[in-house]
C-alpha cells in the first residue's frame, strides 16, 4: 500500500473538529486502508478486521455509527454495486497521489457526486440557521427571546437551543439523512434540558421511524440541496416551517454568511418606515442623532471580534435606535463577553454574528454559562457628592479609637 498524505490543515479543519476522537481515528485509518482511488469495501466485518485488528473492544455497531457520521459531515460516500456496499473518500484526488492504473474496487455510479458534496458542511448549515433565527427574531411561529449554539450537556453539545416566552426548543441538525439514532439523541437532550425537540436533516433514512417521533412529540424537518426547509412531521410546538437558506456568500474562511429572505415573508423594503404617523417626530429625524448613531455603530463594529455581515448588523443597529445609555451598556457587555471562555475557545468559532447578537439583544444575556465570567459587572456608582464617603468616615473613626486607646 503506498504512503498516504496527511496535511497540517487537518488541525484547523472545521469538519475534522466536529468529529469525536474515535470518528477522527477511524477516518485516518480509512485513508491508509483505501485503494489508490480512495475506495474500500464498506462491509462492517471487513472494516473491523482491516482497521482495528487488535482492538477487541471496538464493536461493529460503533463502526456503523462512525461510518454514518463520516458520511454525514461529507468526508465519505457509501454506495452499492451488485448489492455490496463500498465507500469513497471524497476529495481524494485533492490530497493524495494516484499511482495505480486500475482501482481495486468498483467506481461509484454516475451522478453520485463524489468529487464534492453540493451542500455546505453541517457546521455551516448550523451557522446559517442560527443566524437566520437571530436576524428574524422568530422561528416556527414563535418569538425568540434568546438563542444559543453548541450548549454542552454531559459529554455532548446541543446544536441550537431557542428560548421563547413560553417554551424551549432544542434543534438537532444533521447534514445527512436522519436516522433512528438521532431520535434517541434528541430524546436524551429533551429529557436532560427540559425542552421540545426538533430534528433537521437532509432527508430521512429508509427505516426512519416517524411514528416514534409523533409519539414522543418530536418535530421532523428536512431540507434539500438548495437549503429549502420543509416540515415532515409536526409536533405540539412546531406546526409550520417556512424558511430557506439558499442565498449564501462564501467568506474568506469558507463559511456561509448571508441568508436569503423568507420566500413566504419576503421584504421588498429592507428599511421600512419606522414612523407610520408623519405628524409625530421620531429620533431618526434628528440629523445629529443619526450621525452619532452611525459613529457609535462603527465603534461597535471595530470592537466586535467577528466581522461578518456588516450590512445586516447596520440594519439591526438602526432598528435599535441606540441612545448613549444603551450604547454604553452594549459596549460594556461586549467587552465582558469577549473575555469569556465560550467566545475565546476554538478561535472564536462560537461567537455569534454581529446582527444575531444585536437582534437578540445579547448584551442582556447572563454570562454565567460562558465560562470565565461569572456575572456581569455593574456600573460603578458615583458617590462623589461633596459629602464625606462612608469608608472615609469609618477610617476616621478607627483612627480616633486608636488614638484614644493609646492615651
Amino acid at each position: 500500500m503506498p504512503n498516504r498524505i496527511l496535511k497540517e490543515s487537518i488541525c484547523t479543519s472545521d469538519t475534522i473538529s466536529n468529529l469525536s476522537w474515535f470518528e477522527e481515528i477511524m477516518f485516518y485509518r480509512l485513508i491508509v486502508s483505501a485503494d489508490d482511488f480512495g475506495r474500500y469495501d464498506a462491509r462492517l466485518p471487513i472494516l473491523k478486521g482491516r482497521m482495528f485488528p487488535l482492538d477487541a473492544d471496538v464493536t461493529v455497531d460503533e463502526l456503523e455509527e462512525g461510518l454514518e457520521r463520516l458520511e454525514e459531515v461529507g468526508l465519505i460516500k457509501i454506495y452499492h454495486v451488485d448489492d455490496q456496499p463500498y465507500l469513497q473518500i471524497l476529495s481524494w484526488a485533492d490530497h493524495q497521489s494516484i499511482r495505480a492504473q486500475k482501482a481495486k474496487f468498483p467506481a461509484p455510479p454516475d451522478g453520485i457526486g463524489i468529487e464534492e458534496h453540493s451542500l455546505p458542511s453541517e457546521c455551516d448549515v448550523e451557522a446559517l440557521l442560527f443566524d437566520y433565527i437571530g436576524n428574524r427574531g422568530e422561528i416556527f411561529g414563535h418569538r425568540v427571546v434568546t438563542s444559543d449554539r453548541q450548549l454542552r450537556i454531559d459529554q455532548s453539545y446541543m446544536d441550537i437551543v431557542v428560548k421563547t416566552p413560553s417554551l424551549t426548543l432544542i434543534l438537532e441538525l444533521k447534514r445527512g439523512r436522519l436516522s433512528n439514532k438521532a431520535i434517541n439523541q434528541i430524546e436524551r437532550y429533551m429529557r436532560k434540558a427540559g425542552g421540545y425537540g426538533v430534528l433537521i436533516g437532509c432527508g430521512l433514512a429508509g427505516n426512519f421511524n416517524l411514528e416514534e417521533c409523533k409519539e414522543k412529540d418530536i418535530a421532523v424537518i428536512t431540507y434539500d440541496d438548495n437549503l429549502n426547509f420543509a416540515l415532515v412531521q409536526a409536533s405540539s410546538t412546531v406546526k409550520q416551517c417556512y424558511l430557506t437558506l439558499n442565498n449564501n456568500e462564501i467568506t474568506e474562511n469558507n463559511s456561509y454568511s448571508m441568508l436569503a429572505s423568507n420566500p413566504i415573508q419576503s421584504e421588498s423594503n429592507p428599511y421600512p418606515n419606522l414612523n407610520p404617523n408623519p405628524n409625530t417626530l421620531i429620533e431618526q429625524s434628528d440629523d445629529r442623532f443619526v450621525v452619532d448613531n452611525e459613529n457609535n455603530f462603527e465603534k461597535f463594529w471595530e470592537s466586535y471580534p467577528r466581522k461578518v455581515g456588516k450590512k445586516n448588523a447596520q440594519s439591526a443597529w438602526k432598528r435599535l435606535k441606540v441612545k448613549p445609555p444603551l450604547f454604553e451598556r452594549i459596549m460594556s457587555s461586549l467587552e465582558l463577553q469577549k473575555q469569556s471562555e465560550q467566545w475565546r475557545k476554538d478561535k472564536g468559532k462560537f461567537v455569534p454574528y454581529p446582527a444575531t447578537w444585536l437582534n437578540g439583544e445579547r448584551w442582556e444575556d447572563s454570562v454565567e454559562h460562558m465560562g470565565a465570567i461569572t456575572r456581569r459587572a455593574e456600573p460603578t456608582p458615583n458617590y462623589d457628592d461633596g459629602e464625606p464617603d462612608f469608608i472615609e468616615l469609618l477610617e476616621e473613626r478607627r483612627r480616633k479609637e486608636a488614638i484614644n486607646a493609646a492615651q
